[in-house]
């Protein structure tokens, strides 16, 4: 590279650059006023800040293929006629080329991306820019161009202006902005376009449809050449915004294609990101941000001769995935190729033998990873960076076009029988759209259980009880109950954000009587979840249908919490009042402080009894249990009781006595026989 200021203010006239230079550094030629021309070596990737700033005389400037940034006042205020940027270009900072006064022919490529603040601030001889269709950011680069009268944006979706005018400060009387006749009213209603009063369509039918934000698709076929193939992709952006909850994000890419809209694509490309779904987590503050997935919805008809998703995880950690389509090993491909990786895939039928050893198997190069199925991987670089990988759909498959379906998707379940209920029919499955989905839309009722990649540790939720959102590509495990072969996946179940909808939901009727009741345990690195639900017409028995295993966490870290029911451990345990007596079993993970608390209460009041220190707390939104612990697996220490009334003390026994202890309503211990009412072996007792 050249460094910083190494020709500042030199009285170079020309400069003959070498061959394999990567880097130009800050200021190096800046004030050199009698250099005319500069060739920049196509080994070249980066032009730093002010590179040529105020080179008043120089005129002639190339640049070649392999350029990707030009950085702030690279080459402000000198004396360029004209420019052409080549394709690899993304980005042109701020003040890049401002005042440039003699500037008037301007060739911007397919490619670029970014154009930000005053990049060509008073080009006074500009009178024609064409911006490309790739373009989503435009932040003013073209103020007070005092002679433009032309502006064409070849850009599908309106870029993210910062609800600016990209041609502030001219006069807008005569400037004619021409866009894609299939977007005319996107942009009359677009932050800093709309400022713009001319605004007409062109005939021009992009080679490049970028999406960066939500955007619906509405061409028929009857609008385009029957030739055209774009190029779609799905990206993020740079904007900042706010979604619907009020969380700031980078704007992503969310592309849903109309009823009666169709699209032929040359090449179709989206981001999956697990990553983000460790991001969205609420324990993470720093919740939500360039991790973004992209969503696709399709209720038109779309295709396309080439598919590709990006997939980005999280360094050093497990992630779970599933495509829509059939992909191969070997076209797994990482972007950084010191990345290590590995992909299972899990045997429900080695753990309905008792094998729990084998129902993990790593893939290997020859493997095919079946559409709609789940799988778990790992990856890790010695950089810590996220790791991204390009993901192919397997051309010779009948699948390859399933990532755009807009029918509802039918799921089919393999069957395993076990001895125990608890390991029977276990499958791996996954969210079979590349959009975000309700599992309330399913025709399925069992309880699923997923990955939370921030806590590393599983979590069981209900369709009939919880409004969880798939992530696109996500995978989960389901129990196949006797009854049903299958999940369908009806479509209207859809959606382009993580957020559940209000909906009328038949199964809460259906549901009535049943009382949900949430146990968290949480350490300072550590949560988890476990539930009871009390319903009369259940069994004290396992069952598929509403009951769900609790999975051992496949880190170290994690602690976990679950309740016994003889030999099973229950994230979900569906049953009975009974006794009203629930064993709570926990593994800490290492030393320290942890609470369980009640964060999801039915009608009944709830103690919970730890019989180690012959201590009992009820439960409740304000209180919660607080101990110490060293790591290792608590049994037969922590019970929940479930009392017959909330606010009444109705079946409570009188006068009763026994060896164990007796505490009062404030969970402290207290004399055997003390009269009122006290608490032993988790019930009420009056003693008179």
């Amino acid at each position: 590279f050249i460094p910083d200021n190494q020709f500042s203010s030199s009285h170079l006239e020309t400069v003959k650059l070498p061959a394999g230079l990567k880097e130009i550094k800050y200021g190096a030629f800046q004030y050199s006023h009698r250099l005319a021309s500069v060739v920049i070596p196509d080994s070249v990737t980066y032009i730093h800040g002010n590179a040529f700033h105020y080179c008043s005389s120089l005129k002639d400037v190339v640049l070649n293929e392999g350029l990707t940034e030009i950085d702030y006042g690279a080459f402000y205020m000198c004396d360029i006629t004209s420019l052409t940027i080549p394709s690899t270009v993304k980005r042109i900072q701020n003040d890049a080329f401002a005042y440039n006064y003699r500037l008037k022919e301007l060739n911007l490529n397919e490619g670029l991306e970014c154009i930000m603040h005053n990049a060509f601030n008073e080009c006074d001889s500009l009178t024609e820019v064409v911006l490309p269709s790739t373009l989503t950011m435009c932040y003013i680069p073209f103020a007070y161009c005092d002679n433009l009268t032309s502006l064409t944006s070849n850009a599908l979706v309106p870029a993210g202006t910062e609800n600016n005018c990209p041609v502030s400060g001219a006069n807008m009387a005569n400037v004619v902005l021409k866009v894609p006749v299939w977007s005319l009213d996107e942009y009359k209603f677009a932050p800093g376009w709309s400022q713009i009063p001319q605004i007409v369509a062109s005939d021009y039918q992009p080679e490049n449809i970028v999406i960066s934000k939500d955007f619906t698709l509405r061409i028929k076929e009857s609008d385009v050449d029957a030739s055209y193939r774009p190029n779609v992709a799905l990206k993020w952006s740079d904007v900042w915004s706010y979604d619907n909850q009020g969380r700031w994000y980078y704007e992503r890419g969310n592309l849903t294609v109309a009823p009666g809209a169709m699209l032929n694509a040359n090449s179709f490309s989206m981001f999956y990101s697990p990553l983000g779904q460790y991001y969205d987590n609420p324990d993470n503050w720093d919740g939500q941000r360039e991790y973004n997935t992209n969503s696709l919805l399709v209720q038109g008809s779309m295709r396309a001769d080439n598919v590709t998703i990006t997939l980005m995880n999280q360094n050093s950690a497990w992630q779970f995935i599933s495509f829509p389509f059939d992909v191969r090993m070997s076209d797994i491909v990482p972007v950084d190729p010191n990345t290590f990786w590995v992909i299972r895939e899990y045997s429900g039928a080695e753990r309905a033998n008792g094998n729990m050893e084998a129902t993990w198997a790593d893939l290997d190069a020859n493997d095919v990873l079946k559409a709609g199925k789940g799988y778990i991987m790992h990856c890790y670089s010695e950089n810590g960076e996220p790791a991204m990988f390009q993901v192919k759909a397997d051309r010779t498959s009948v699948t390859r076009q399933n990532i755009f379906m807009s029918s509802d998707n039918e799921v089919m379940l393999e069957e395993h029988i076990a001895e125990f209920e608890h390991n029977s029919s276990w499958n791996l499955i996954g969210n079979p759209y590349p959009c975000y989905y309700d599992i309330r839309r399913t025709d399925f009722t069992a309880p699923v259980t997923v990955w939370d990649s921030y806590h590393r540790n599983y979590v069981a939720y209900s369709p009939l009880d919880d409004d969880y959102v798939l992530y696109p590509g996500e995978a989960f495990f389901v129990q196949r109950p006797v009854e049903k072969e299958s999940i369908v996946f009806y479509a209207d179940g859809r959606q382009t954000d993580r957020y559940a909808r209000e909906m009328a939901n038949a199964r809460k009727s259906a549901a009535t009587g049943r009382k949900v009741y949430n146990i968290v345990l949480k350490g300072e690195k550590t949560a988890d979840r476990t539930r009871v639900v009390l319903n009369e017409k259940a069994s004290m028995a396992y069952e598929m249908n509403c009951d769900a295993s609790k999975f051992d966490a496949m880190s170290r870290d994690a602690s976990q919490i679950f309740t016994v029911a003889g030999n099973a451990r229950m994230a979900i345990n569906e049953r009975p009042m009974g006794s009203g007596i629930v064993e709570l079993g926990v593994v800490i993970a290492s030393e320290g402080v942890y609470t369980i608390a009640l964060k999801q209460a039915g009608e009944k009041k709830v103690v919970l009894e730890d019989r180690k220190l012959g201590v009992c707390t009820v439960l409740s939104a304000d209180n919660e249990y607080t101990f110490s612990a060293v790591p290792g697996e608590a049994k037969g220490r922590f019970f929940l009781n479930f009392d017959e009334s909330a606010t009444g003390i109705d079946g409570i026994g009188a006068g009763q006595t026994n060896k164990e202890p007796a505490y009062n309503t404030a969970g402290v211990r207290v004399e055997d026989g003390q009269k009122g009412l006290v608490i032993k072996e988790g019930k009420k007792i009056v003693n008179k």
